[in-house]
């Protein structure tokens, strides 16, 4: 097998298989200065990878520690301080700011010990070692935890990004809707909504939830508030990413993050049938819903689609995969004329059903606005 020096994604599953051997994947005991840098012709030019350059240093494959979301100057300055005398190398980029005055830190490598990679990089913390140093690697991982911010799981949603070889989240605050649910929605969401909490706080069992409706009909702001209540991790996924999550990337990830709640917005593309053509995003849904690793690791997807239930592959549907189905329809009129009070609009003589953006979404005679109106949800 040629290893390409300049190539990340090249495919490992023969080594990880045993058949294999490690000169087989790096056929030279030296490694090129210039290949431990990133490719400057790709997308994710990253400066250095440190996976290559402790491959450089230390001729064997490492394991890895990666804690997310650190204070990145406290963290800095405590291992530049406590682990002054054991350093022996140290890497750093720094981008000058848009106003031109100060150098902004963004990646930093430490060698330690001769025998550790220590990296801090966009928030995030990792610990590269060798396979026998598993215990000293979690060393440094408890010795600088003051510097870990604490993360409200009920305030917070994970991205899910795809950076270099590997799958990882990022948090984003997400505040919880000032909303209730019998003010907000129809009268058969309750039910449903307490089904949901029910199934999805379990700590066994997983599937796929369907949330389907017009634009407008607030299903970007009931996840919002669905997440709220699940003391759980919640990772947002775009269609795009999410037609591209096969592969043993994804499964390792999946391994390190069972019972957890994946939610799917717009996902029309995803879900639609096959019986028109390929679509390659279906395997990933099959298998996250109903297969052996979905349901060993306790998985959900929540996905949402502005499309006909007819349209959508009838695979998903299949019963034992297909947890529910609900569909948000425009809110009734009774309860629209009441909303609109209650917000300070005026109340049209003979109330009518109406979507959540129409009676969010006013101009200042109180008339609904169309074009360019503010969002709610997800991307408010």
């Amino acid at each position: 097998m040629d290893f390409n020096p300049y190539n990340e994604r090249f495919d490992w599953a023969p080594f990880s298989n045993g058949k294999a051997k490690l000169s087989d994947l790096f056929p030279s005991t030296k490694l090129d200065l210039h290949s431990t840098f990133s490719d400057p012709m790709e997308d994710n030019f990253e400066y250095l990878s440190e996976f290559r350059l402790f491959y450089a240093f230390f001729k064997t494959l490492p394991s890895l520690i990666e804690v997310e979301d650190v204070k990145v100057d406290a963290l800095v300055n405590r291992i530049e301080t406590e682990l002054q005398d054991r350093i022996t190398s140290r890497f750093q980029r720094q981008v000058l700011d848009g106003a031109g005055r100060k150098l902004k830190l963004t990646n930093v490598i430490y060698i330690v010990d001769d025998r550790f990679l220590l990296q801090v990089e966009k928030g995030e913390f990792r610990i590269l070692y060798r396979s026998g140093d598993m215990a000293m690697a979690r060393e440094f991982m408890e010795r600088f935890r003051r510097c870990y911010k604490r993360r409200n799981v009920k305030e917070t949603i994970s991205m899910l990004i795809h950076r270099d070889d590997r799958i990882s989240t990022k948090p984003i605050k997400l505040p919880k809707p000032k909303l209730t649910l019998s003010t907000h929605y129809n009268d058969d969401l309750p039910p449903v909504h307490e089904r949901m909490v029910r199934e999805l706080r379990a700590k066994e069992g997983g599937g796929l939830w369907l949330l389907s409706g017009e634009p407008g009909m607030g299903k970007s702001t009931y996840i919002n508030h669905l997440i709220h209540t699940l003391d759980k991790e919640v990772v947002f996924v775009t269609p795009t990413m999410a037609a591209a999550m096969e592969g043993t990337l994804m499964s390792r990830f999946l391994i390190d993050h069972p019972n957890t709640v994946f939610v799917i917005e717009d996902g029309e593309e995803l879900l639609k049938s096959r019986d028109n053509g390929s679509n390659n995003g279906i395997a990933m849904l099959l298998n996250l819903t109903d297969g052996l690793l979905g349901k060993a690791l306790s998985i959900h997807v929540i996905a949402t689609f502005n499309t006909e239930l007819r349209k959508i592959d009838k695979a998903l549907l299949r019963k034992g995969r297909l947890r529910l189905h609900y569909r948000f329809e425009p809110l009734a009129a009774e309860k629209s004329a009441a909303l609109l009070a209650s917000l300070g609009h005026p109340v049209p003589e003979e109330p009518v059903a109406m979507s959540l953006a129409d009676i969010y979404n006013r101009d200042d005679n109180g008339l609904p606005v169309h074009e360019g109106s503010k969002k709610i949800g997800f991307r408010s």
